[in-house]
């Protein structure tokens, strides 16, 4: 029973002031950078008053994820600004650290509405940053784009083909090496004796306080049960007076409501991405309620056509998701 100190060596580090060379606003330094985009619809073609969305995505190794830049706006500069309304999400910060550093990204969504029909600039993005293998500074740029505005009919709402989640397409690279992206996408696990005996002890008593814990509570349970299912329920019958109302704002905001019980882990963000994942007649019927929204015109929405066709997804979706543990009625059955 002795107290002990270890002390290890000192380190002397020296640190290098910003190269004058670096003219960029953000002083960056990595040892890779990748700058990439995707687009909702491509090309991106829409009606007026329904949204494109433009998605940018930052991928850099040797840094933190706090630390990668913002984004500038990603619409429209100058007097044409106004013709376009933005729609920007927060942004999406995730960082791996690994034995030779840390890799780090950030994801920029804004939805872009065009309010008048026509061909719309986009701007391009450049971004210095100062490699730090070649110890000189690079310059990553994505490219402008043209949004064409139609007029409500004239365009194929054709959705790109690039993967909701997944590597995204690098513009002015060739994608990370393999060691790079398995760093992104997968967790190595380490295999040695000792750490495989620590988590199967670890495994064993965890497993027992489990069945402590879910024993004690098992009555808790149907009460927070109820109340969802009870939450559900509710929802649906304001949709339904909505849509029997000619309501198009409360149908949009019960429609996003529903989206969130529907798909808890990444509800969709807006009327587009929510008509992504509906079936043909649904989609339609969010479209268009999408374009009445943002249309000046001032055109009466009639909701009967959409509660039809929700109600015809929606009890096919509900239905086969009624869990036999939990014990839940069927969404639909109101």
């Amino acid at each position: 029973t002795q107290s002990k100190r270890i002390v290890s060596n000192a380190i002397d580090l020296q640190v290098r002031p910003i190269p004058d060379t670096f003219t960029g606003k953000h002083w960056l330094p990595v040892e890779e950078f990748h700058l990439s985009e995707k687009w909702s619809v491509d090309p991106p073609s829409v009606d007026v008053g329904e949204p494109v969305t433009r998605t940018v995505t930052l991928l850099a190794k040797g840094t933190q994820a706090s630390q990668l830049p913002d984004l500038p706006p990603l619409g429209l500069d100058g007097k044409d600004a106004t013709l376009i309304k933005q729609y920007p999400d927060k942004p999406i910060l995730r960082e791996k650290k690994q034995n030779d550093g840390v890799i780090s990204f950030r994801e920029q969504k804004v939805a872009l509405i065009p309010s008048k029909g026509g061909k719309y600039k986009i701007r391009g993005i450049e971004i210095p940053w100062w490699n730090t293998t070649t110890d000189r500074m690079e310059i990553s740029k994505l490219p402008s784009a043209v949004i064409q505005g139609l007029p409500s009919g004239q365009t194929n709402h054709v959705p790109s083909q690039v993967p909701l989640s997944g590597p995204e397409k690098t513009l002015e690279k060739e994608p990370l090496d393999s060691k790079i992206v398995a760093a992104v996408n997968n967790v190595e696990a380490e295999s040695s004796i000792w750490k495989w005996s620590t988590f199967f002890l670890a495994i064993a008593w965890l497993s027992t306080l489990f069945f402590w814990f879910v024993s004690s509570r098992r009555q808790s349970r149907e009460p927070i049960q109820t109340e969802v299912a009870h939450t559900k329920r509710k929802l649906l019958r304001e949709l339904k007076q909505a849509c029997r109302d000619n309501n198009p704002a409360q149908a949009k905001d019960r429609l996003l409501d529903w989206a969130k019980f529907e798909w808890p882990d990444s509800p969709p963000a807006n009327l587009a991405a929510l008509a992504l994942r509906c079936d043909e007649q649904l989609a339609g019927e969010i479209r268009q309620l999408s374009r009445i929204l943002y249309s000046r015109d001032g055109e009466k929405w009639l909701g009967d056509g959409c509660w039809r066709a929700f109600k015809t997804f929606g009890a096919s979706q509900s239905n086969e998701k009624v869990s036999i543990a939990t014990g839940l009625e069927p969404l639909f059955k109101i």
